[in-house]
């Protein structure tokens, strides 16, 4: 038997799928063991209609052969109210199952889900990260109205490792704290084998410490669409992601900015400009530099790697901007 199970809400804000999981990466899945819905692909069964039959709730299933029995323990969810319904089957006769709910007139029932079937039913989640399949797996379970937020935070996590990039480009991906990932989700319950269902989107994340109120989505951390040269070029300028407002530079030790860099292709050019500005807010120098896009830096946190050579004595402060633009 195929069961269904919804995705009724993601962690994407606006179009920005940027998650990070130092804050909860939440799936809102709903379980939906047999529902009203005969689109394709076509389900095994489905509800066909909801009826009184002698002031108790009946229900007719498109098939006379569904798992079914009578004694079977159910949720039935009432589209009209919103409320759920939780009774026995009484009866069965044919492809009709009488239950012991005191009908009311104006129900109609969307979806079903069966305890007496699948127990110790939950979710599972299968997370596909920079093209690996990880051995963990997540696990969520519904509340009475079939209902989970699955959480895969922690599986990420054990992907973040310690240590910087290596610094030696002027722009290093960050390949132990970002990448890409896609995720699938299978019902589970005793002595089950269900097949995995894919999301059906990628998604990036990146380690960045957040707090409860801002959550896990990156959007202000998102390259943002600046304007488009026609007909060749779309131009679009990357965030700093610092959480100092102004961060401070020592010359002599390491020092680099992080950006979120979104999926690129090889004709897309990077560019890191540097203004340096002397004690007297006078532009004293500029600094530039690009790099080609790639495999290796798509997706990814980046670093861009300011040296300290190349900072004057005499500079007080500078500003960075980093670019990019898009042939098409």
């Amino acid at each position: 038997m195929d069961i269904e199970i919804e995705i009724v809400s993601t962690p994407i804000d606006g179009t920005c799928k940027w998650v990070t999981p130092e804050s909860p990466v939440l799936f809102g899945l709903q379980r939906k063991d047999i529902s009203n819905d005969d689109s394709s692909p076509a389900p095994d069964w489905y509800i066909d209609s909801t009826q009184d039959n002698g002031g108790y709730l009946e229900f007719t299933l498109s098939a006379i052969d569904s798992p079914f029995s009578e004694g079977d323990s159910l949720m039935l969810h009432d589209d009209t109210t919103g409320e759920e319904l939780y009774g026995v089957i009484t009866e069965v006769s044919g492809a009709d199952f009488l239950t012991d709910i005191v009908w009311v007139a104006g129900t109609d029932i969307d979806y079903i889900n069966n305890f007496t079937l699948f127990p110790g039913y939950y979710f599972e989640a299968l997370l596909t990260i920079n093209g690996v399949v990880n051995a963990l797996t997540a696990r969520a379970y519904p509340n009475s109205a079939g209902y989970a937020d699955m959480n895969i935070a922690g599986v990420l996590q054990t992907t973040i490792l310690p240590g910087k990039a290596d610094e030696t480009l002027n722009i290093n991906p960050e390949v132990n704290k970002s990448g890409r990932f896609t995720v699938s989700f299978r019902p589970c319950y005793y002595g089950s084998d269900e097949s995995y269902v894919e999301e059906g989107g990628y998604w990036s994340y990146a380690s960045f410490v957040r707090n409860s109120i801002q959550g896990g989505n990156l959007l202000e951390y998102e390259g943002i669409f600046i304007d488009e040269d026609p007909p060749d070029d779309f131009n679009y300028v990357y965030p700093i992601c610092n959480q100092f407002e102004k961060p401070v530079f020592f010359k002599g030790l390491p020092f680099d900015l992080s950006f979120l860099l979104n999926r690129v292709t090889n004709d897309q050019t990077f560019t890191v400009t540097i203004a340096i500005y002397d004690a007297t807010n006078t532009l004293i120098d500029t600094i530039s530099y690009e790099v080609e896009g790639s495999s290796t830096n798509s997706s990814r946190l980046c670093s861009a790697v300011i040296s300290p050579d190349d900072i004057p004595d005499e500079a007080k402060y500078f500003d960075v901007e980093i670019t990019s633009v898009v042939s098409v």
